[in-house]
Parts: C-alpha cells; structure tokens; sequence
C-alpha cells in the first residue's frame, strides 16, 4: 500500500482517490489503525489529516 500510495504521489496522481478506495470497506476502528500505520511508514501528518477528512466527507 506505501508502495502504491508512494507512486501515486511521486506520479502527480491524487492519493487521496487511492485512500478513499482502500478504505471504502472499513470500519472506524480499522481506518484508525490503517492511519496509524501510515504514520508510522512515515506519511506526514498534514496528508493523513487531508485523506481522513476527504473519507469523512463521503
């Protein structure tokens, strides 16, 4: 997924689209773990917050 995610962004491709989709099945509880572990691959913050309002916002 940080592969996937990594390539979308060095790709100008919107990841956000790629997060919406990978989350689209998930239960609150699993999309915070799945945000936590983006953290801890190293995502930034600032994108974190972007892609759990842009899910939010469904």
């Amino acid at each position: 997924m940080f592969q996937a995610v990594n390539q979308a962004i060095q790709n100008k491709d919107n990841p956000m689209e790629l997060f919406k989709q990978v989350t689209s099945g998930y239960d609150d509880k699993t999309k915070n773990a799945f945000f936590q572990q983006a953290r801890q691959m190293g995502f930034s913050e600032e994108l974190i917050t972007q892609a759990q309002n842009g899910i939010n916002s469904r």
